[in-house]
């Protein structure tokens, strides 16, 4: 069987959204965090906080101006990264990262029923990955009004990376450029990664 994933873990002092529990992490460099086995770096605004959370097995990086302000479910505009280890079978169909991006996507629109598809997906880098995004618009299940999600999703070594940016739709003009410098300014995946640093929850995803 699979070995359990490597969950670090959360920094500082944990509080509970929800359902899940969180904490904020002020980093030693401002603007930088690094994934504790390397998976990834990611540079953004130093002014910005980073909050890592965690629900089950499932642990994610969100870096937001609103961090520490508010309850990760009243954030407004953030940009959130996860990692996934695939399974042997996923791997092995080498998927481009737009037939991941189209295999994953229902389960996006699952989890915000009232946002929808906005254009088609669209070729993407991701740090110096070759991506794949797409837009969803529409209301939060969580919050007011209109909102637009971008995805991009990536893959390295049998890791796949998944960045989604959030803002109101009257922000989100502006936040594009943050959130798509956070996206190149970054690093996902390194040589040598351990496949059995796995995530259970979103292995289950990737296999359905």
């Amino acid at each position: 069987g699979d070995a359990p994933r490597y969950r670090p873990p959360l920094p500082g002092r944990l509080a509970t959204d929800q359902g899940q529990l969180y904490s904020i992490l002020d980093p030693a460099e401002p603007g930088v965090v690094q994934h504790p086995a390397g998976l990834f770096v990611l540079r953004f605004p130093g002014h910005w906080r980073v909050l890592v959370s965690a629900r089950g097995d499932y642990v994610s990086y969100l870096v937001s101006p609103e961090a520490g302000r508010v309850p990760p479910s009243q954030l407004r505009t953030g940009v959130r990264v996860a990692e996934v280890v695939m399974s042997d079978v996923f791997r092995r169909q080498r998927w481009t990262p737009a037939a991941m991006l189209k295999h994953l996507l229902p389960a996006f629109l699952k989890d915000e029923p009232g946002m929808k598809l906005d254009g088609e997906p669209r070729p993407a880098r991701l740090g110096g990955l070759e991506a794949a995004a797409c837009t969803l618009r529409g209301p939060r299940k969580d919050a007011p009004g209109e909102h637009v999600k971008d995805i991009v999703v990536a893959e390295k070594v049998g890791i796949a990376f998944q960045l989604t940016a959030l803002a109101p739709a009257e922000d989100s003009a502006g936040f594009q450029a943050a959130w798509e410098k956070i996206a190149a300014d970054s690093t996902f995946g390194r040589e040598g990664l351990a496949r059995r640093d796995t995530s259970l929850e979103a292995r289950r995803i990737v296999q359905q």
